[in-house]
């Protein structure tokens, strides 16, 4: 432990504290926790950012629509509006949220609410669409006033949780023990590295990256089947390393324009963007979506932005699904 994460240890051992205090009072029922009018799956990290939460949520709905009508409910990280409410195509990123309006981008049709009190906006759902009967929760487990049917831990593999410290002096946001009351841990971002992490028996499970083709911002139906030779990544995700690994391995010489989690790009940032002297630009489609608003200004600066779609696979997919069916099932709602 470096000198600086000495000097933060005091802070982050209250922070520790009243973690657990926070905890011994919910679990004590001296906090009110509450169980949803409808079957819910919180899907969340125990650290701050980075482990892919959103295109986990977005492979559950694919997973399970068949056998739910699904709805999707964010806090909304980084939206202008407040309150609950609906994510609709008429939204902008700024208002709602990159995640969100991502989410509602490429599932048009999918129910997508944001709300930081979840119970009550878990409510609202019911009045709007009363066909649905199941809410994926796009983080929320340190929420602790909704008592949901089943929890799903993502652990980012590159980062174990038994090898990290709660932040400051680490990157945890919640404490290590709370590992012990999910129902299923994902293990994240893992390569072909990576092997006898999970047992099935132990409702531990791996997920990887899959990287689909690059199309052009502003033509979506223009694939780019071959890389340039120098790209450009800009990024503002909550951790861009492996992104930066994958493009690394596809072109010559690769250059980073890195920005903090759910960063608002500004004007001035596109055309930082084309002083860097790259004119093919990569991102991922979460950036894509805060990058499309400055349409005008990109042509302006004579770049050309490529979006990366990204997906995960999760190993053992259909196992996870049969025991999320039959736990919802015996819930009763």
């Amino acid at each position: 432990m470096n000198m600086l994460r000495w000097a933060l240890l005091p802070f982050a051992l209250i922070h520790a504290m009243i973690l657990r205090i926070r905890h011994a009072m919910y679990n004590a029922g001296w906090l009110k926790s509450t169980e949803a009018i409808l079957p819910t799956i919180v899907v969340g990290n125990l650290s701050f950012g980075g482990t892919g939460k959103t295109p986990h949520v977005l492979h559950l709905v694919d997973l399970l629509s068949d056998n739910f009508n699904i709805a999707v409910l964010s806090r909304g990280y980084g939206r202008s509006l407040k309150g609950i409410m609906e994510v609709v195509p008429a939204n902008t990123p700024l208002e709602v949220g990159d995640e969100v309006f991502l989410m509602k981008s490429k599932y048009p049709k999918l129910p997508v609410f944001i709300g930081e009190k979840r119970v009550d906006a878990i409510k609202e759902i019911q009045q709007n669409y009363p066909e649905v009967d199941l809410v994926i929760l796009d983080d929320g487990l340190q929420h602790r006033n909704l008592i949901p049917n089943i929890s799903i831990l993502l652990e980012d593999v590159n980062h174990p949780l038994d090898q990290d410290y709660i932040a400051p002096v680490g990157r945890l946001r919640d404490i290590k023990s709370r590992w012990s009351k999910m129902d299923f841990v994902i293990k994240t971002k893992v390569s072909k590295s990576y092997k006898n992490l999970a047992t099935l028996d132990e409702n531990i499970y791996t997920s990887e990256i899959v990287y689909d083709t690059l199309f052009k911002l502003s033509m979506p139906n223009a694939k780019l089947q071959r890389w340039p030779s120098e790209v450009l990544v800009v990024s503002a995700i909550g951790n861009p390393n492996h992104l930066h690994q994958f493009v690394a391995k596809k072109v010559k010489y690769m250059k980073v324009y890195a920005k903090p989690d759910h960063y608002k790009f500004k004007v001035s940032d596109i055309f930082d963007i084309a002083k860097q002297g790259i004119k093919d630009i990569v991102c991922t489609e979460k950036d894509a979506v805060k990058l499309s608003l400055f349409k005008h200004e990109i042509k302006i600066a004579v770049i050309r932005i490529w979006v990366l779609p990204i997906q995960v696979q999760i190993k053992h997919a259909a196992d996870l699904k049969d025991k999320i069916v039959n736990r919802i099932k015996d819930a009763g709602h």
